[in-house]
Parts: structure tokens; C-alpha cells; sequence
């Protein structure tokens, strides 16, 4: 049952209408102070483009006609069921639902109840890399099964300076390597249009030579994930 604050609940399955979404969406996003780059429509639509492989599905909580919840989604068909899964999952951290805020418990908990009706055409749903502080893991029912989640430090700036948010010891620290390094030639340069592909491919190159040195083959070793991210 949908709570009293909130008029409606909408699945939207369609790119067309995803699209008519876009300016909302973004509106929604800039006012929840929770929110990272990997809610964005910007992101997402990119990943979706790129990385996705199932159905589009986006539930959006309304109040008075305004925007005040939003979860994207994607249904990926299986041989035998149904799976649904963040729109994002695999290269984003921290997925989850955005809200106005004052919205949160009411949209999380409307979220769930559609995403456990009988009724939604799937059998599974696997929302991994929920933050613990979220309204969407803490109002989880409890027949939803939580797993422990990766960490994933963050800086708040609030307009400070790198030195200000850093603790005195680890900028310390963070000093001292950037001397060495001068010490020892090497320099730093800012990625731009004119210098991208070349840094991009370096960045590559590094990145596959870390992770061939462990026996494995690292996110960049997918040709999707390299044409995905210079986008």
C-alpha cells in the first residue's frame, strides 16, 4: 500500500519516457545533498548505452505532480526468471534511490513494496552496493537479505581546501611522495580534450599491467567498460 504522502507510484519501461524524465531527474538529484555522479541521468544513460542488458526500469515517487523520489532500475531476462538490478551495477559505487528531502523513509519504503509485489515480473532482485546510511538498506524489510558492503571512503570539502578536509598526517605524508617524485623526474599533467586519448590509453596500460601482475584481468580488460568511459 502507498503511503498517504505520496499520490502515486510510476514504473517507467521506456527510453522515450525516460528521456521526457531527464530535466526532472537532474532537478531531483541536485537537491538531495546525498547524492553522487552515479545517480545522475548523465551517467546513467551513458552505462545504460554501453553496459546495460536489460529492460528499462525507473520507479518515481510523486507528490502534488512534483518529482520527490526516484529509483533506476533495469529487468535483465534469464532462461528461467526475471532479475532486477540497479541501472549502474558493476563500474558505479554506492547505488542507490534519490529523494527530496523529507522524502526519504516514504519513497524507500514504496520502493519496496513494489519491489516485492508479486505482481513486478520478476523473481529476483539483487541491489548490491547499497550505502548502510541510506534510507533504502535501513528500511529494507526484513525478508530482504543484507550482505556487508564494500567500503567506500569519501571527502567532504564543503568548500575547503585539500589540506583542510586531509588529516595534518596523512598531507604530511601525501607532501613528502610529491617531493620524492620531483626528486626523481617524474611530473604531472592534466587530462584535457587535446591530451585525453593519450592519457586514457596510458591509464589503461597501467591499469591492465597491476592487476595482470595478481593473475587477473582487472574492469578495463572488458572492451565495453574502455569505450564507456572516454563517452
Amino acid at each position: 500500500m502507498l503511503l498517504e504522502a505520496l499520490d502515486r507510484l510510476q514504473a517507467v519501461t521506456s527510453l522515450d519516457d525516460l528521456t521526457e524524465l531527464y530535466e526532472k531527474w537532474t532537478e531531483l538529484w541536485n537537491l538531495d545533498p546525498q547524492a553522487t555522479p552515479f545517480q545522475t541521468p548523465a551517467w546513467l544513460s551513458r552505462w545504460y548505452q554501453h553496459l546495460g542488458g536489460g529492460d528499462i526500469l525507473v520507479l518515481i515517487c510523486r507528490r502534488n505532480d512534483d518529482l520527490v523520489g526516484l529509483l533506476p532500475l533495469q529487468c535483465l531476462e534469464d532462461s528461467d526468471h526475471g532479475r532486477i538490478e540497479f541501472l549502474g551495477a558493476g563500474i558505479s559505487d554506492h547505488l542507490e534511490s534519490i529523494s527530496l528531502p523529507g522524502f526519504q523513509k516514504e519513497t524507500a519504503i514504496a520502493f519496496w513494496e513494489y519491489l516485492l509485489a508479486e505482481d513486478n515480473h520478476a523473481s529476483q532482485c539483487v541491489l548490491r552496493d547499497i550505502p548502510s546510511s541510506s534510507y533504502l538498506h535501513q528500511c529494507a524489510p526484513a525478508q530482504v537479505q543484507k550482505r556487508s558492503e564494500e567500503p567506500c571512503p569519501s571527502l567532504e570539502f564543503g568548500g575547503a581546501s585539500l589540506r583542510a578536509v586531509i588529516p595534518k598526517k596523512q598531507f604530511q605524508k601525501l607532501s613528502y611522495y610529491r617531493n620524492r617524485a620531483a626528486r626523481l623526474g617524474i611530473t604531472y599533467e592534466t587530462a584535457e580534450q587535446t591530451n585525453f586519448e593519450e592519457l586514457f590509453s596510458a591509464l589503461v596500460n597501467l591499469h591492465s599491467a597491476r592487476w595482470n601482475a595478481r593473475a587477473t584481468a582487472g574492469v578495463l580488460f572488458d572492451q565495453r567498460v574502455r569505450e564507456f568511459h572516454p563517452r
